[in-house]
């Protein structure tokens, strides 16, 4: 069961693609995350939660491995707590 829209295909990326970050789940699952806004969830939300889902599945899948929590997280946030690169979200 799902916790929040998207958490699947989010797991499934973390668990099976060689080289992670949260910028390569942006860019392969765009329309995911455009498909994850709810009422509740407004766009501007939407980097901070998907980059707070992205952590969160990150520490549970790799629970006793600390170095690469580390290094995905440093691949993902910069040290101001934002994310470096969010892909444009629009559709042609």
């Amino acid at each position: 069961m799902n916790s929040y829209p998207g958490q699947d295909t989010l797991i499934s990326y973390l668990k099976k693609q060689s080289n992670k970050s949260y910028r390569g789940f942006l860019i392969l699952h765009k329309n995911v995350v455009v498909a994850s806004v709810t009422s509740d969830l407004k766009w501007y939300d939407l980097e901070n939660t998907w980059a707070s889902n992205y952590i969160r599945e990150v520490e549970k899948i790799f629970t006793d491995q600390q170095e690469v929590i580390e290094t995905l997280k440093q691949k993902s946030v910069n040290f101001g707590g934002e994310i470096d690169y969010v892909p444009s979200f629009t559709t042609k």
